[in-house]
This record gives structure tokens, C-alpha cells and sequence, in this order.
């Protein structure tokens, strides 16, 4: 921009914190002042929620040298950086000090303390915003409702705060506090209550069909959860990880394996995936539940094997590493190199690998993987050579990874010797995969007929995948003869793949088309049977 202003800067910094980039945010307020543009309103009220402990305090001065501490957006904000960094009394001491109070910044209290679990000064706030006449909403007693409903020892004015809620008149007109009776009847074990109350809500809620069918999995009624899944899905609303979590437990507590395999077969038609692992830390965490080291190593590959690797939820995860202590731990450094790799940071994925002291083979493996993934297959086979050298035995997977890497690059003659170092291992024995990247390697590099010998004399002789791609090969490097040996095993191999014979087949029309312009003999017969071939309709 030619011009800049506070407008624009605003917006900037409001789009970073939006983001997840909250130390960009911060970069641009500093910058910002240090320009000598004028903070607005907005700026601080956008700036503070990017926060930590100390830059929200030096923030607060420079509120109080501006004087702006009148202003409801920054006080709302104020209260809310107190209550996030641990300090409610601060909060609180603003909040009773600031002129015009209003219902957000009232909400933002009673959430504060709720996230803290200060269920007693949560309800002494509530009564004493009651007492002195302020508007009060629906989310603020679902704050209140749910610090009852997390402390065991205030469930019963939780029941009294029904009460309150159906005298005001909030219930069952509003979503939010149904949904937390639901929660609060669930977590006193009254399901006849939780019912009546999922029951009184005007319309079919996600939320609540999720709440009353966890609940009743707890519980260990397997027919109630299963009924109210069943209307859940008729009704087309999709159940939550927890709820499949819940299920999932309980076929495993009553022993009904065959329910289990109905729950998998759900989930898998409700496309759950590798995205939902964030959401089932997120529930144990809620629950109390603090992560071991095979926890987060496996949301870490469930992360960096899902469709679309975020380097936000790495970076998160990679914070709760360092928190737990974990940092150490090879199966959870392996488990960060592969998630950067996945999320295309692969310098981070090359300083977690330089920053271990004694790298195992997992970690070896991990990084020549991420190598060969982004096309380095000279970096890989440095180091597998490196990782040789240092008197680790590769396995099979590592040595995939090499041949992986060797592929990507086009390096045939370091294909070749890790496939011999496998075989002198007399160990290993490579299998069809790495038999498949080395057919990819030599027919691509045009040594078609090599290729076409080791298909013949190896595992992959069945293997409809690699007579595919070379079939390609033939075709890409002018090959006829050879294109028409492997699409006749193609044929041979895939019968009953309709997929592979029609490829076969249209590999061999394009075949024949050169064979006459070329004045070759062709197999007409061969072409005429496999034309009979039945195609399912779609």
C-alpha cells in the first residue's frame, strides 16, 4: 500500500489473530506504534485478545496512558486477558470499576470464571449482577450451568437454577440453555430429567442428541443410546466423536464385538476421519484426561495423515510436547517430523531430526520418508548412507522410503544398490513394493526392457498396479512391442477388474493405430476378445 493508516493496520492485525498468527499480530502493533500512528478502540480491543501475561499488562499501561479506560470494547477485553492468564481478582476488580458495564462484559466474566472452574465465586457473581439490576442473557446462565455441572458440589443449585431459567422464561425458547440441562441431568445421573429436557426442546439439536446418547453410552444402556442414534441419523443430523467414542466404549466394556463392527461401519459412512483426532484430544483433555507420549504420537500421525495437514494444529501439539515433558521421547519427535513434513514445513522437520542426539531407526526412517515425499531423493539417500554408517539396521519400510526417494529423483544407480544392500541383508527381502518403485525407476529412465524382465521374474508378476504404470512407460517412450506384452499380462492379471481391462484395452487400440501406420503384425484376435469384455453400467 502506498498509504497506510490505522484503518488498515486494523484490519490486519485483526486478520492475523483470526488466523492463528497472533505473534504477526503483534509484530504489526509494534510496528504500529513505533510509526507513530494513534491506537484506536479497536486496536486495543483487537490486540489484547493476542496476548500473553506481559504483553497484556504493558498493553493496560498504555490504556491508562491514553485514557481510554472508560471505554466498554477495552474494558470487555481487559476483564477477558485477566481471566485468561489466570488472574480472575484483577478481572473482577476491573469489571466492579468500570462506569458502563455491560451484558457482554458481564458474560465475559461469568465465562472467565467458569473456564478457571471457581464455581462458587461464578454463582456469587451471578447473584450480585441480579442484585444490582444488570441485563443478563441465556449464555450467561449457561455459564452458570455448566461450573455447576463440572463440580459435583454444586449440582444442586444447578437444579435450582432451572428454576430460575423457567421462571425468567429462557427455557425452552432458548437452544443453548436446554442443551445445558441436558449436560447438567447427565452429569447427576438423571437421565429421566436429561430426557424430559431434550424432549421440551422445539427442535431437533445436534448438540443435544450428541449430549443424551454419550450420556446413556456411560451409562452402559446400550439400547438408549442406539435408539436415540438411530433418530438422530433419521433426522439427518451427523453424531459427534464423542458420541461415537462413547459408543465404541461401550461395546467394548459389554464385549459385543459385533457392535463395535456396526459403530465402525457408521463412522466410516459418516466420513470420519484423521480431522476428528484434534476433537477426541480436545474431549480427553476436557475430562481431565492429561495425554501420555503414544497419545499425542498418534494424533500426530492421525494429523499428518489426514487430507489437509494444518501447521497450526502441529505447532499446537508440538507446544503440548514441550509441556508434558515429552520432548525427548523418539516415538513423539519421530511423529513431528512426519506432521511438519506433512504440513510442507520441512526445515522444521530437518531441525527436530538435527536437534536429536542418538536418532533411532524410526527417526531415520521419518525424515528420509518426508525427503523422499518433496522430491529430495539425494538428501534421502544421504541419509540412509548416514544412517548405515552408524550401525542401525534399516527395515523394510526405511529401505522403501530410500528406493521412494530414488524414484522421485530419477537416481537408478542408488535405486539399484539399496535394493542389493536389502538383498545381502539376508534379512529382508523386498517385497512387491520395492519392486514396484524400481520398475517405475527403470522404465521411466527408458530402460523399458529391464523393467519388463524383472516384472516377469519377480513378486509383481500379479501386481495389476505395476504392469500399469508400465504399460505407460511403453507408451511414453514409443515402445509397441513391449506396451503390447505387458497389456496382454495386464489382461491376464486383472480378469476381474473391469477398470484394468478397459485401460488394457484402450493401451492396445492405441497400439494397434501405430502397428498399422508402422505396417507391424498385431494380435487382432486378442483385440476382438478383450472388446467383448462387459463393463458395469453405472
Amino acid at each position: 500500500m502506498a498509504v497506510r493508516d490505522v484503518i488498515s493496520l486494523n484490519r490486519m492485525i485483526t486478520g492475523f489473530i483470526r488466523d492463528g498468527l497472533s505473534d504477526r499480530a503483534c509484530a504489526v502493533y509494534r510496528w504500529m506504534v513505533a510509526s507513530g500512528f494513534r491506537e484506536t478502540p479497536h486496536t486495543f480491543s483487537a490486540v489484547l485478545s493476542a496476548c500473553n501475561s506481559c504483553e497484556g499488562l504493558q498493553l493496560h499501561g498504555r490504556v491508562l496512558a491514553l485514557g481510554l479506560c472508560s471505554n466498554p470494547f477495552i474494558g470487555s477485553a481487559l476483564v477477558n486477558l485477566y481471566m485468561r492468564i489466570g488472574m480472575p481478582c484483577a478481572a473482577l476488580l476491573l469489571y466492579y470499576e468500570t462506569a458502563l458495564r455491560s451484558t457482554v462484559m458481564s458474560n465475559v466474566v461469568l465465562g472467565g470464571l467458569c473456564n478457571l472452574k471457581l464455581t462458587e465465586d461464578l454463582l456469587c457473581s451471578l447473584l450480585d449482577m441480579r442484585r444490582q439490576g444488570f441485563e443478563l442473557n441465556g449464555l450467561s446462565y449457561c455459564y452458570a450451568m455448566r461450573g455447576c455441572y463440572q463440580d459435583e458440589e454444586w449440582l444442586e443449585q444447578g437444579r435450582q437454577l432451572h428454576g430460575v431459567v423457567l421462571k425468567v422464561g429462557w427455557v425452552p425458547s432458548n437452544i443453548f440453555l436446554s442443551n445445558s440441562l441436558v449436560d447438567l441431568y447427565s452429569a447427576t445421573g438423571d437421565l429421566v430429567d436429561a430426557k424430559n429436557s431434550l424432549d421440551d426442546i422445539p427442535s431437533e439439536d445436534v448438540i443435544s442428541w450428541n449430549s443424551i446418547v454419550s450420556v446413556y453410552a456411560s451409562k452402559g444402556r446400550m439400547k438408549d443410546a442406539t435408539d436415540y442414534l438411530r433418530q438422530m441419523l433419521w433426522h439427518g443430523k451427523l453424531p459427534s466423536v464423542r458420541s461415537s467414542v462413547g459408543l465404541f466404549a461401550l461395546s467394548g466394556q459389554t464385549g459385543d464385538l459385533r457392535f463395535g463392527v456396526q459403530m465402525h461401519g457408521v463412522a466410516l459412512k459418516l466420513g470420519f476421519s484423521f480431522d476428528y483426532a484434534l476433537e477426541v484430544l480436545y474431549c480427553m483433555i476436557v475430562e481431565g484426561i492429561v495425554p501420555d507420549n503414544v497419545t499425542l504420537s498418534a494424533t500426530m500421525k492421525a494429523i499428518s495423515l489426514s487430507a489437509s495437514s494444518s501447521l497450526i494444529s502441529c505447532k499446537m501439539l508440538h507446544s503440548w510436547v514441550f509441556k508434558l515433558g515429552f520432548e525427548t521421547d523418539m516415538a513423539v519427535r519421530s511423529s513431528l517430523i512426519s506432521a511438519y513434513a506433512r504440513a510442507g514445513q520441512m526445515n522444521s522437520s530437518h531441525l527436530i531430526f538435527e536437534s536429536l542426539q542418538d536418532p533411532n531407526v524410526i527417526c531415520f526412517t521419518s525424515i528420509i520418508s518426508a525427503c523422499a515425499r518433496y522430491g529430495d531423493g539425494t538428501e534421502a539417500v544421504e541419509l540412509f548412507n548416514k544412517m548405515v554408517s552408524r550401525g542401525l539396521k534399516p527395515d523394510d519400510v526405511t529401505f522403501l522410503c530410500a528406493i521412494a526417494g530414488c524414484d522421485q529423483a530419477g537416481l537408478f544407480e542408488e535405486g539399484r544398490l539399496v535394493i542389493e544392500l536389502m538383498r545381502a541383508s539376508r534379512e529382508l527381502d523386498p517385497d512387491e513394493r520395492h519392486f514396484a518403485c524400481i520398475v517405475n525407476l527403470l522404465s521411466r529412465d527408458g530402460f523399458v526392457e529391464d523393467a519388463m524382465k524383472m516384472m516377469e521374474h519377480s513378486p509383481l508378476r500379479h501386481y495389476t498396479k505395476a504392469w500399469s504404470s508400465l504399460l505407460q512407460s511403453c507408451r511414453a517412450h514409443g515402445e509397441n512391442v513391449l506396451g503390447k506384452r505387458a497389456a496382454n499380462m495386464l489382461i491376464d492379471v486383472g480378469q476381474k477388474d473391469p477398470a484394468t481391462n478397459l485401460q488394457a484395452l484402450f493401451s492396445l487400440t492405441a497400439t494397434l493405430k501405430v502397428c498399422i501406420l508402422q505396417q507391424q503384425p498385431h494380435d487382432d484376435a486378442r483385440v476382438d476378445a478383450n472388446a467383448n469384455v462387459q463393463f458395469p453400467k453405472r
